[in-house]
């Protein structure tokens, strides 16, 4: 169990108003996950965020959305996490040493949601099969019904979710700001769609946001698009043609322009860009600053998460010199990035581009200054 102490809670507290929320985010809790999200995963594992998964409840054996919501073991959660608490063994832990280090943590991000007075969730996370195109080397048969089949040699992961949990989702869309569907890949499960009809009947202006690899554009696609309002969290993990192939098995690079111009094209109808969301590893990180410059040329907005499994990809296990060296060459590409970026701050660049751009470089640093430096600051 680990407890954030006042003056750290404080500085988190700052870092959490200071960020550019359209509302005050809830700062009575140091997570507000376990007050307005629940995270279905493909396992049947209910939990507030994907840190949790498998460690709070699980869907199903006779229990409904509303019995676990309201349920005691995320009324425990709530509790400890109001006194900063950071309790679920060392998976709660994980945001309690980001706040430490003042890098982002997990536990931020549902700063931008509401805590629903009528206390129903304001954000629905749904991961509801594995089924999936690819077999990607940091992933695994959770998300991956290739993976499972082929490396892992394992029978297929059984489907959680049936016209019950469809039917049970009808009284939280009414109360939603947001739904999100992720892995395997949302875009080739039935259920999507069918949830996506609902909410276009129920809801029409909710906001869904799709995690997906890229890789999937066909008609049943098209109609979500049509009828619902999308947003796109797109996953590219390598900025050359060699670099993504190798690390998302049977991808290929061309088909992932091609349909991410045609998600993009979409989203600018709508005034709206993707967000792409970038893993850095032992296998690509000297990619990150391309990442910077593909998110620039589209207007759209970056962000980087952190791995963890398998260990043998992760960065902030490596030794101590290595991460060193890393760093070197990481603050060099930052150097480089700012220099860049000196062209549009002197030249007629409109402000919202501008703003993005910065915002994108400001990501790079964050990576390089504050989870980097902070990986190696635990060594010493």
């Amino acid at each position: 169990m680990k407890k954030l102490t006042t003056e750290e809670r404080k500085k988190y507290n700052k870092m959490r108003r200071d960020f550019d929320w359209k509302q005050r985010p809830n700062l009575d809790s140091c997570c507000n996950a376990p007050l307005n999200n629940m995270y279905f995963s493909t396992r049947g594992s209910v939990s507030p965020c994907w840190i949790l998964t498998d460690d709070v409840e699980h869907w199903g054996d006779n229990k409904s959305i509303n019995d676990i919501w309201f349920g005691e073991k995320y009324n425990e959660l709530r509790d400890n996490l109001k006194q900063g608490i950071f309790h679920r063994e060392k998976k709660c832990e994980v945001c309690y040493h980001n706040i430490k280090n003042q890098v982002w943590p997990l536990a931020m991000a549902y700063d931008r949601f509401g805590v629903n007075e009528n206390k129903y969730p304001t954000l629905l996370e749904l991961e509801l099969s594995n089924e999936c195109n690819l077999e990607c080397l940091m992933c695994d048969g959770n998300l991956s019904s290739g993976i499972r089949k082929n490396r892992e040699k394992l029978p297929k992961l059984p489907m959680h979710y049936n016209d019950n949990f469809v039917e049970q989702l009808k009284e939280y869309i009414p109360h939603l700001e947001e739904l999100r569907f992720n892995g395997g890949e949302p875009f080739l499960h039935k259920i999507v769609h069918k949830i996506c009809m609902l909410v276009s009947e129920i809801n029409p202006k909710l906001q869904i946001n799709m995690a997906t690899n890229g890789m999937v554009y066909n008609k049943r696609v098209q109609e979500i698009l049509d009828k619902c309002d999308i947003r796109m969290n797109i996953s590219i993990d390598g900025f050359t043609k060699e670099t993504y192939e190798k690390i998302r098995v049977n991808s290929d690079w061309e088909t992932l322009m091609k349909n991410f111009k045609i998600f993009w094209k979409y989203l600018l109808k709508k005034n709206q860009a993707p967000s792409v969301m970038v893993n850095p590893m032992r296998n690509n990180w000297w990619e990150m600053k391309d990442a910077v410059r593909f998110t620039n040329k589209y207007k759209s907005n970056l962000w980087y998460n952190t791995i963890h499994h398998p260990p043998h990809l992760a960065l902030h296990n490596l030794p101590i010199e290595e991460l060193k060296d890393i760093y070197t060459q990481l603050k060099e590409d930052l150097r480089e990035l700012e220099e860049e970026n000196k062209y549009y701050t002197s030249s007629n660049t409109p402000p919202d581009y501008l703003e993005k751009r910065m915002a994108n470089i400001g990501k790079f640093s964050m990576f390089v200054e504050n989870q980097v430096v902070g990986w190696i600051n635990e060594k010493r």
